[in-house]
This record gives C-alpha cells, structure tokens and sequence, in this order.
C-alpha cells in the first residue's frame, strides 16, 4: 500500500511540473518553474482587471522589468526540447500599457547554437493582442529554454512601473500560415515581397532614383545588435536607430549602377534627422556592394541639424563594377573613443538619387595661412615656409623641388595672399615635394596648412629605397586648416633617411582634378604645438543647408557675426552686419552663393544652396 501511494505521489509530481507548449499558466507553469535574470520578475497570477477585458483565462504570467540591465526579461525551461521543422512560429498573447511599438523578444536557447533574437512590435496599449514570432529556418535540436524579453523605449532600464510590466498568456507554436500574395512579407517562393515565385506576379523593377512609393523599396535592417527598424511611412523610408554601433538598414536593386564617371558618381539622400539638435552635425556612410560580397566602395555625408536637407556622398572616379547593393550607416561618427556614434536617432529619408559630382565653382583663400610660431631653429627641419620669393618664416632647406610625375603634377605656382607665399596645386590629383635625403628622426611632428575644396588629401612619407607611409589628412572644407600629424603616424619607417613627400587625392570630388588646393608651412619640429601669431580661420556651423528663407549660424564664442553673400561670379548680393543667430535670405533667387562670415580677425567662406 506504501508503494502505491509513493508511486500516485511521484506521477502526482510529476504531471504537476511537466511543462511545454502550449503555456496557458492555469496548471503550469508556475512561478517556481520560471526564472528572471538581471532585474526581470516573473510570477504567476489570478487574472484581474483590466487584464480580464478580453481574457478568460483564470492565471497569467506578469513580468516586471525593475532596475537593472536593459535586456532584463525572464526564462521558462521546457521538458521537451523545441521542433521549429513545421511549426515555426511561436504565438503569444500579451497585455501591456507600453506605447505601442514597443518591441518584445523571443529566443531559443540551451545545448548548442541559439535561435537568435526574434522581434515583434506592439500594435496596442492597455488590450490584449496576440504576437507572431518567426523561427523559420531554426535547426537546433536542444533547445529547451523559452527567453522573453520585453524591451523599454530607446533600450532604457525598467522601473517597475505599470508601463514597465507585460503580462503573457497562451504560449503556443503554430505554423507559418500559407503564402500569400498580399500578406506583406516575402515568404513561400516569393522572390520579393507579395511578388515572384509561382503564384505571384512578376516583382517590379528596383532602381535608382528611390522615392519610397512601393514595398518594393523597403530596405532590410541590419542592426547589428537589439533594437531599431526600418518602415515605410506616408512615402518616406523611416530609420529608426537603435543606438547599436554600425546600425544600418540594405537594399538589394534589380537593376545594377556603376560609379565609373563624373557623370554618375555622387548620390544624393533627401533626409529629415529627427530631434537632433539645431546645429548638431551627423556623419552618415554609404556603402556599395553587389550584394552581400566583400568588395565595396564605401563614403561618409553629413547633415547638420533637424530639418529636411540633401546630403551627398560622393564617390569620384572609381572603377567599372557593377553593383547592386546599397547600404546606409545612418549614425557613423567617430566619438572620443574613436568607435562610432551609435546614436538613437530617427531619421525620414525621402529619396535617394545617383547623379553627377556636384558643380561646385572653385573658391580660393582670400587671406594669408596662419603664420607659424617662432621656434629654436634646432627645433625646425623646414621644407617650405615662404613669405616672398626670398625670405621665409623658419631657414627651408636647400634644393626642394616639386616634380613633374604625371598627371596634373608639376605645375605648382607660388600665390600672394597678404603677407605670405602659399603654394598653389592647381587642378590636384596628386603631387609630389623631392629634397636631399634629410635626417627627421629627432622630429616629432609634421606640420602643414592646407585649404582644400570638396575634396579629401592623404599624404605619403617616403625614404630613399621607396618605403612610405600614408595618412589622410583631416581639414575643413574651403577654409585654411592647420594640421599637426605625430611622426609616429608613419611606423616602421627610417625617418633619417626621408626624400620625398606626394599628396594625393582620396576618392571624391577632387579624383578627375576639379578643383585646386593650396598647401603652406609646411615643416617638422620637436616639442609641443605652439600658438601661432594669427589665426585666420573661424570655427562655424551654417544650416540648413539647401536653405529657404532663412539661414542660422553658430559659433563657439556666439559674438556677432559680419556676413557677407557672393553669387557664382564673385558679385556681392548680401552684407550683414551683427548677425546673431540668422540671416534673411528670402531675397535672394534659387542656385549656388558663398557665404563668407567674419567674427572678428577669423573668417571662414562656405557654399549654400538657396532653393
């Protein structure tokens, strides 16, 4: 008799703590049989308002994100490991007073490779809805651990709030419904959304120019980490970033474009940057491929500010692949730690064009390069510091000559601006400085003065025998910059025997020789940066950019700027005096001007587009 009721008690148990889908919490599971992890709760509740409105069930499970990590949530181990080879989906209802949109996460885990994160994003708040979450194409045969997590607005830590819990109900798996053509999603042998394959029609053509009419322009999001989406929304692409380095969004193009020319080289994304600051700049990349291979060609643009602007990104002349794939890095600036941005932005981006390199007229210095400090001439290896014709700021040593290697070298001309002698490189692509072998290993530094257009320069150091190395050099556009580069930029090379130096054009606008650049003070020195005697160069933001009406400016400092307007053949239309902040324009007939502004003895030229 013991043993019987041993035995009743064991099945007893037993039946009591068997748990696997489909989960309805009436019998199992209970709140011992689950787990929270890095400040999830989760328990096993009667069912009371409001969860009772639209539920008849009489227990629940409650999961409340406290505070902790971002990715707290709960885990339900299985007795029986999951078998996603029919039923692929797994279905879940769910009550939450989140904001609709809120993202919730299931995974399969335990012996072997995981399933990876699946999504899916509330349509309602404070009503019981039932989620899809898509296994397709898991394999795993052990895994036994059911992980949800229920993820707060731009990832931030639960409070414990109301808002911050999620009730679950009537876990099941289920399969995929049956393909069809206007289900929205690319399934069956659908070879593109609702279109191709053997029930559907012909997919149509995809592009360039983008205008985002169709699904068919939808791009794939790649978030390299939890979080963000991509939606189409009244006509426009909408990125929502996830604050993940290297967030970025794909499309894949049934018709291929090359870069081979002028003509076609330079794309041109019409986007909104939601909620960024007045003022602020982001760095955006853009990146080609044909499809997801490894060879690609990749540039950066920038916007500045929140409201509607053009941002280019061009590419210069580069070779004939065909490609197909574009790809958009939406927050891609490097931060202090020189890793990227990984902003939680928003962005509405509502075409995207590939067009011909931007007309932009040549603008050159209208003032003198800051004038190098004094230094102790032990201190100093110059190689070109010119005032006049005969006399320079630092001793330049003998015998510096600028070669004819091709191209558009060797015309290099010395240009007057006030008190100095800068070298003008016109029509630039690359150019080289020749001098006797010359000792720089008791240098530390490399400095030069640059202004440069719509164009990125690089710089090698080469040593006699041919070694070089090769940096890019970081300056402001249409405005002399004064770049300081540490010598040991250039490891692995003889420093004591260094004859040559070749600037040359990286990608971009600057590649067919469009444009001049002008170089000056350029020289090596031991020690520390001093402060030069003048500084010419003013430090400002003007946005947006195209403008209409109005155009704003910002500057470190905020004194008042002197601000002067200049058509395409050098003609002053506009002169301001104290502008603060912002600058009429309404006057002014749509095209291309220059801006010059003035905060003092500083001043910097940019271009804008009045529309």
């Amino acid at each position: 008799m013991k043993k019987i009721t041993l035995l009743l008690i064991m099945l007893t148990i037993s039946f009591s703590y068997a748990q696997d889908l489909p989960l309805d919490f009436e019998t199992s599971p209970v709140t011992a049989d689950m787990t929270g992890f890095d400040g999830g709760v989760i328990t096993v509740e009667a069912v009371v308002a409001p969860q009772s409105t639209g539920n008849s069930s009489v227990n629940l499970a409650k999961l409340v994100k406290g505070a902790g990590q971002p990715w707290a949530g709960a885990k339900i181990v299985l007795d029986t490991p999951f078998d996603f080879s029919t039923n692929s989906n797994i279905e879940a209802r769910i009550y939450t007073t989140a904001p609709v949109g809120s993202k919730i996460e299931f995974k399969a885990e335990g012996v072997g490779a995981a399933s990876g994160a699946k999504y899916a994003y509330t349509t309602k708040s404070g009503e019981w809805e039932t989620l899809t979450f898509d296994f397709l194409g898991v394999t795993a045969t052990n895994l036994t651990d059911l992980v949800i997590i229920p993820w707060m607005p731009g990832d931030a830590q639960g409070d414990g709030s109301e808002a911050a819990t999620f009730y679950f109900d009537d876990i099941i798996q289920t399969a995929p419904p049956a393909a069809t053509c206007d289900d929205g999603i690319q399934n069956g042998d659908e070879t593109g959304i609702d279109c191709g394959g053997t029930i559907c029609g012909a997919c149509p053509e995809v592009k360039l120019p983008l205008d985002f009419s169709d699904a068919s322009q939808l791009f794939t999001h790649d978030g390299a980490g939890a979080g963000g989406s991509v939606v189409l929304e009244n006509g426009k692409l909408r990125f929502n970033g996830n604050g993940q380095a290297y967030d970025q969004a794909y499309l894949d193009l049934t018709e291929t474009f090359s870069t081979i020319d002028s003509d076609n080289n330079t794309f041109t994304v019409r986007m909104e940057p939601l909620l960024v600051p007045a003022g602020e700049e982001r760095t955006h990349l853009l990146k080609v491929s044909i499809g997801a291979g490894a060879a690609a060609i990749e540039i950066t643009g920038k916007s500045i500010g929140p409201d509607e602007q053009d941002v280019t990104f061009n590419f210069g002349i580069t070779g004939a692949e065909l490609w197909n794939r574009i790809t958009i890095f939406m927050d891609f600036g490097p931060d202090g730690a020189n890793t990227y941005n990984a902003k939680v932005t928003d962005y509405l981006i509502s075409s995207i064009s590939l067009g011909a390199d931007p007309a932009i007229p040549q603008v050159p210095p209208t003032v003198a390069a800051p004038t190098p400090p004094a230094r102790n001439a032990a201190d100093v290896i110059s190689i070109y510091s010119k005032t006049t014709a005969s006399a320079s700021v630092y001793s330049d040593i003998a015998g510096v000559d600028f070669p004819n290697w091709g191209g558009n070298s060797g015309n290099v001309t010395p240009i007057a601006f006030e008190d100095d002698l800068a070298l003008k490189l016109p029509e630039f692509t690359y150019q080289g400085i020749q001098f006797p072998e010359t000792d720089l290993s008791g240098m530390t530094m490399l400095h030069l003065d640059i202004w440069a257009q719509s164009q990125g320069v690089g710089l090698d150091l080469i040593a006699t025998g041919g070694a070089s190395n090769r940096v890019n050099i970081a300056s402001n556009d249409g405005e002399w910059s004064s770049v300081d580069i540490p010598l040991t930029a250039f490891p692995s090379l003889d420093l004591s025997k260094i004859f040559q130096m070749k600037f040359y054009g990286l990608d971009g606008a600057n590649a067919d020789g469009s444009y001049d650049i002008y170089l000056d003070n350029i020289y090596l020195y031991t020690g520390t940066a001093l402060s030069v005697d003048k500084i010419n160069v003013l430090n400002v933001n003007m946005y947006p950019n195209p403008a209409n009406g109005v155009v704003y400016f910002s500057t470190p400092a905020n004194d008042a700027l002197t601000v002067s307007v200049f058509d395409l053949l050098g003609k002053q239309v506009m002169d301001a005096q104290n502008v603060q902040s912002q600058l009429n324009i309404s006057s002014l007939n749509p095209g291309m001007y220059f801006v010059k502004m003035t905060q003092g003895s500083s001043s910097a030229t940019k271009k804008l587009v009045v529309k």
